[in-house]
């Protein structure tokens, strides 16, 4: 009769050694869990950012183009340059109104790139969960029209409270313009304030607010004076 051979022992986990391997992975992914979560709550906060500050930062671009071409008045083509007048027929708050060279060139149609431009603010057609205005941009490329002109309605911004314009005059700032009365038939420079109200929700503690939006373009376009010039001491 063979002898039995003696089983060798298999190495093995202790199941206080597979209860502790568990105990630290499960501390280990709780860590790497919280890291992601901050992670992606991070991006979504910057995305959202980002993604509010855009029509901000386009309708400051649109601006500053605008003001950046403005033209001479009281040319052929060109009118005043004017604020708190109800623009182009629109029945609206009162706006700024001024002809600016920005539309561009295009061969479908017979429109030169001078445009009559103002800029306003707007109340909702729905007020139901909306908050604030909203900035409107109307443009008018007929400036001969034979009939009333429709203009061209854009619509720029939402959540806007306050708009104001505020003009340079070579020594002070001041808050309304008109070419036709002024002596500097235009200013020096012109400078934009939006104020954006936060969405509903948000808190409106003082470090939450949003300072307004703030763009200054110089005007580089010369025009004569308003003032009488007097002969021998007639007018």
């Amino acid at each position: 009769m063979r002898p039995r051979r003696q089983q060798s022992a298999l190495p093995a986990f202790t199941l206080i050694e597979l209860l502790l391997s568990l105990a630290i992975f499960a501390v280990v992914l709780s860590a790497v869990n919280g890291v992601f979560y901050g992670a992606m709550q991070l991006r979504n906060r910057t995305t959202s950012v980002i993604e509010g500050a855009l029509p901000a930062e386009h309708a400051l671009s649109v601006l500053r183009r605008d003001l950046s071409g403005v033209v001479a008045p009281n040319g052929t083509l060109s009118g005043s340059l004017r604020t708190g007048v109800s623009t182009m027929s629109v029945s609206q708050e009162a706006g700024f109104e001024f002809y600016s060279n920005s539309a561009p060139l295009d061969d479908l149609y017979p429109w030169g790139e001078i445009q009559k431009i103002s800029y306003t603010l707007r109340s909702p057609t729905n007020g139901l969960g909306r908050y604030g205005k909203t900035l409107v941009r109307l443009s008018s490329r007929n400036l001969l029209p034979t009939q009333q002109d429709i203009p061209e309605e854009r619509w720029m911004l939402e959540g806007v409270t306050a708009l104001a314009f505020s003009f340079y005059n070579g020594t002070q700032w001041q808050e309304t313009w008109d070419s036709t009365t002024e002596q500097t038939i235009l200013p020096r420079a012109v400078r934009c304030q939006i104020t954006v109200a936060p969405e509903p929700g948000v808190a409106t503690s003082p470090r939450a607010l949003q300072p307004p939006l703030q763009l200054v373009v110089p005007i580089r376009v010369w025009a004569n004076t308003n003032a009488t010039q007097t002969t021998g001491g007639q007018q």
